[in-house]
């Protein structure tokens, strides 16, 4: 999947997110390949033919790593190996003869630096390598950004957050100004990029606790085993800090992929420790049993019925594209479920069965609709807008008004409601107020020329 991209495009940084294998995003394939680098270094082989099958396979992985570009995984990268390259210099008498520690080092260091030197002709993968570049790119400002608006609505929730799942929806209520592309390209932010403070704005301090225990006590147990075994523990510290450095960067424990990955981490850390803890007895452990079978079945039928709303979601967006509006309304009735109403770009469902009524003269049902789709996600612009555009439609400008400042709140620069609020006070007869708004309009065309120019006649007139 990766070669035919690269024998077209080269290293162009944004063909690479054509690559949709595994995960289906460059980013997650690279993080992957980075926490699969300390497992494959835990069984050493003894062999001679094994120990060069290891480093082709680790040069792959780390050849790999660089081309896909991500700059959070090359920030993981160079932690991994300086802990590692830094331990076994420090052991390297006793682990190996001089000649072999000189001749590893001095091979490694080629490889590596012709990779990075070889990468680096090209000018847009010497623009990623760059380590000065990272703080300055358009990625950094944006996370910036959002890390900045979600950091108040910690201080809003300090103790509760805002619930599980919820950061998506209360997001936008905070305003999208400073985001080109929330603004101008109606993008949708779904992630913090930074899941300690994405829990912390969810679930408030207890979560992220919880959360930060977690690596906490990984890192206490490899103390306490590091005196013992120093290169597993080393190994699986660097594992553990790879998906740490990821998690401040990115959203790892959203895949379960890289959840599988940690968790065999933690079990490995926890069989090196010789202090299994407590054991249950035979009740207890068919307690536990029974909760984990409980909770397995759950996860399953939740699973499976958000599955099958994803499938209907997919059909019923087909329709839309198609204009097939009775189709939209009958595959809306078998996507929504009781725990699936918004699709994965956090619009509501019911809004789809609203704009399909809607195109179908049914302004009631419409109505109805965007309510429900409103209850859903309080600060969906569009949503907002769709709301203000029935009212004008019945003639209510006055009423209209309050809705399309509550989606201008969100969105200054959203141009459907600008244009809409400029209309409704054209029709109020407020022309100064009505030409204000639409020279706001952040789009040059016809449209805003002709509005202008309607607005402007009126106003001589009404002189």
């Amino acid at each position: 999947h990766l070669m035919p991209i690269l024998l077209v495009s080269g290293f162009d940084n944004e063909s690479l997110y054509d690559l949709k294998a595994l995960f289906g995003h460059k980013s997650l394939v690279s993080a992957f390949l980075l926490l699969l680098v300390p497992l494959n270094l835990l069984v050493f082989p003894r062999h001679r033919h094994g120990i060069v099958r290891l480093c082709v396979l680790i040069a792959l992985q780390i050849g790999t790593i660089l081309v896909l570009q991500s700059r959070a995984v090359y920030v993981g990268l160079f932690l991994v190996m300086l802990i590692l390259s830094g331990l076994a210099w420090k052991h390297r008498n006793r682990w190996w003869s001089p000649r072999i520690a000189w001749t590893g080092v001095i091979l490694s260091s080629l490889l590596l630096l012709t990779m990075v030197l070889a990468l680096s002709r090209y000018p847009a993968m010497k623009e990623r390598l760059n380590p000065l570049n990272y703080a300055q790119s358009q990625t950094a400002t944006e996370r910036r950004f959002v890390w900045i608006k979600t950091m108040v609505m910690v201080r809003e929730n300090p103790w509760l957050g805002v619930g599980s799942g919820n950061w998506k929806i209360e997001f936008p209520g905070r305003g999208t100004e400073g985001s080109y592309r929330m603004q101008d390209q109606n993008v949708v932010f779904t992630r913090v990029h930074n899941d300690f403070l994405e829990t912390w704005a969810e679930l408030g301090w207890p979560g992220l606790i919880l959360y930060a225990a977690i690596f906490l006590s990984a890192g206490y147990l490899l103390l306490r085993v590091f005196r013992n075994d120093p290169w597993k523990s080393a190994l699986l510290a660097a594992g553990v800090l790879a998906f740490l450095v990821s998690s401040l960067i990115d959203f790892p424990k959203e895949r379960v992929g890289m959840l599988v990955l940690l968790a065999i981490y933690l079990l490995a850390i926890r069989s090196l420790s010789s202090d299994h803890g407590y054991p249950l007895s035979g009740a207890g452990q068919r307690v536990l049993y029974a909760l984990c079978a409980l909770l397995a079945c759950f996860s399953i039928w939740t699973g499976w019925q958000r599955y099958g709303g994803e499938i209907h979601t997919k059909v019923m967006l087909r329709s839309q594209v198609a204009e097939d509006w009775h189709g939209v309304l009958r595959h809306y009735n078998n996507a929504v479920r009781p725990w699936y109403h918004l699709d994965p770009s956090t619009v509501p469902l019911a809004f789809y069965r609203g704009v399909a009524n809607y195109r179908l003269g049914d302004l009631q049902a419409a109505q109805r609709d965007f309510n429900e789709a409103r209850q859903r996600h309080p600060y969906n612009f569009q949503v907002i807008n769709n709301q203000a555009t029935l009212l004008i439609q019945q003639e209510q400008y006055r009423e209209a008004i309050p809705y399309l400042q509550e989606a201008l709140r969100i969105n200054d620069r959203f141009v459907d409601a600008l244009y809409n609020l400029s209309f409704c006070h054209y029709q109020l007869g407020e022309y100064d107020k009505a030409l204000e708004v639409v020279l706001e309009v952040p789009v040059e065309g016809e449209k805003k020329e002709a509005f202008i120019r309607e607005i402007r006649t009126a106003m001589n007139q009404s002189n």
